[in-house]
């Protein structure tokens, strides 16, 4: 009996034994599953933070860079609404130029060009001083920024460059900075399209207000002045020319001299414009003038032809004349 008491004894001290050596494994197991698990979720927990920062930073970096593109863009915008593309865009590339490259410069750049080949149109409103009379200072400004814009749309589908506006008087050059085969029939058409822009004004003020508009074709040096505040203008005696034909002009007419009616090739039928009886520089400098005939329908026609289809009428009050002394000399 004694010995089967410690047989039991013994048996059950090496099962007690073998489960503690199982708990323990087993709790080891587990120690080493939690240590595992935690070192994942450590792992996992520093990887998403790692990429949320990566994230962030690129995301920082993607909204400078944006912030960046809109501001120049805005800067490209801003030089393009007082300079003309080619101009704009070579003062641009030359203020991306590096700091060692501009301390090379001795003297500012000069943006100057040459265009030969190119036609200057002038064109004023006659009667402004009544239409000033007719208007209060708010109305009247109102009513040249509708007008103006007007014409914008026009020099924008007649292919000109706006130059500048003074005070009441429009200017543009067609030609520049691309050569146009048709820059003279492009800026007669312009010339057309004012005066027929300027019934409006004529209508909704009850004025006698009119459009006067001189055209000459030749060559100009432009360029801009100005170190701080940028201007863009276009200097030579043919802009001189252009600006007396608008002076010796007639309202509600386009006032064209030699040179741009041998660059129109018939295309437009035309009358003596004697513009040295009414301008004293035409007649001493013996320049001969016309002044252009058109039917609404022929100048349609003519639009089209050079692909700038559109609603364009004759001046107002002015009935098509006859071919008979058309284009004379």
């Amino acid at each position: 009996m004694p010995k089967r008491k410690e047989l039991g004894k013994s048996l059950r001290i090496k099962v007690i034994s073998m489960g503690n050596a199982e708990v323990g494994k087993i709790l080891a197991n587990v120690f080493l599953y939690l240590c595992t698990i935690t070192v994942g979720i450590m792992s996992y927990y520093m990887a998403d933070r790692k990429h949320r920062k990566a994230f962030l930073e690129a995301r920082q970096s993607l909204e400078v860079k944006m912030n960046l593109e809109e501001q120049s863009q805005q800067q490209e915008n801003l030089m393009l609404s007082i300079l003309p593309k080619h101009v704009a865009d070579e003062m641009l590339k030359d203020m991306k130029k590096d700091e060692s490259q501009k301390d090379q410069q001795q003297f500012n750049t000069m943006y100057m060009y040459r265009h030969e080949n190119v036609s200057i149109l002038f064109a004023d409103i006659v009667g402004f001083t009544q239409l000033s009379s007719a208007c209060s200072a708010q109305e009247l400004v109102k009513l040249l920024n509708e007008l103006f814009a007007r014409f914008d749309k026009l020099a924008a589908k007649y292919h000109q460059l706006r130059i500048k506006i003074l005070g009441d008087c429009y200017y543009c050059i067609c030609g520049l900075p691309d050569y146009r085969e048709d820059h003279a029939v492009c800026s007669i058409l312009m010339g057309l399209a004012m005066v027929e822009a300027i019934s409006y004004v004529r209508e909704k003020t009850k004025t006698g207000v009119d459009m006067r508009v001189g055209v000459h074709t030749g060559t100009v040096l432009g360029g801009v002045l100005g170190q701080k505040r940028w201007q863009y203008d276009v200097w030579s005696t043919d802009v001189t020319v252009a600006n007396k034909m608008e002076a010796g002009g007639i309202p509600g007419r386009v006032h064209i001299s030699q040179s741009t009616l041998d660059c129109l090739k018939g295309e437009f039928d035309v009358e003596p414009g004697d513009g040295g009886s009414r301008c004293e520089y035409l007649d001493e400098k013996g320049i001969e003038t016309y002044l252009i005939v058109a039917s609404k329908p022929e100048v349609k026609k003519t639009a089209t032809q050079h692909g700038l289809g559109g609603p364009v009428s004759a001046p107002a009050g002015r009935a098509p004349h006859g071919k008979a002394g058309s284009r004379s000399r």
